[in-house]
């Protein structure tokens, strides 16, 4: 049975008040119901807090801390609460496709030497407005990934779902000291442990354009 396995959305925000219910919306409308969603909220001082205490869904683990102590951190904590057998991160600004977790559970169901999987996504502004081209993956297969992995991130963490028992069993956590690309080495260090798959078809929005660090790397790497 697909549902049999339970997924942990780890969901980080600082000051997202603007977005945020919309990403929570996105995640607890999903057709796969077996999941639970972390919120982490990272030292915010806007409205973020009352916005995460009005939901009332049982699914919802909440974490808040005072100080804002950064993406890796807060993912790391996360990391430590979650109990599911798969595990994905989330940011705040963004959506995700209804029938993101059903797709991915499904794939990592039926190929379980894959400890990793992730996909494309479409591009959305600040209004919510998104491109109709889907933003694929350039590489698929494990092997393409390995390759091309020592040369930039071929992974969108947005997209990604991966299996708590490499984690955990491995230690491997985010580098808290790395503020720029804490995912990518995430990654690298997950590599030795099992295959990585790309699949096609957009896993979630991708909001750009509000000024998020995330933003300006695309704004960079698009010029």
């Amino acid at each position: 049975m697909i549902q049999n396995k339970k997924v942990s959305i780890i969901l980080c925000f600082y000051n997202e008040e603007k977005y945020l219910a919309k990403a929570i919306d996105s995640v607890l409308a999903q057709t796969y119901s077996n999941f639970e969603l972390i919120i982490v909220n990272d030292g915010s001082t806007d409205g973020s807090d009352k916005i995460v205490k009005s939901y009332h869904d049982k699914r919802i683990v909440y974490e808040a801390y005072e100080g804002n102590k950064r993406l890796a951190y807060a993912r790391n904590r996360g990391l430590e609460l979650a109990t599911g057998d798969y595990i994905g991160f989330f940011d705040a600004d963004d959506i995700m496709m209804s029938d993101k977790m059903e797709r991915q559970v499904q794939y990592l169901n039926e190929h379980e030497d894959i400890v990793l999987v992730s996909g494309g996504y479409l591009f959305m502004d600040s209004e919510g407005n998104c491109d109709n081209e889907i933003t694929e993956p350039a590489y698929l297969s494990d092997d393409q990934i390995r390759a091309h992995m020592l040369f930039g991130n071929c992974i969108a963490v947005g997209a990604a779902l991966f299996r708590r028992e490499v984690i955990h069993k491995y230690t491997i956590r985010l580098d808290e000291k790395n503020r720029v690309s804490e995912d990518y080495r995430l990654w690298i260090d997950m590599l030795p442990h099992g295959k990585f798959a790309n699949i096609e078809g957009a896993f979630y929005k991708y909001r750009v354009n509000h000024g998020s660090k995330a933003a300006l790397i695309v704004k960079r790497d698009e010029s």
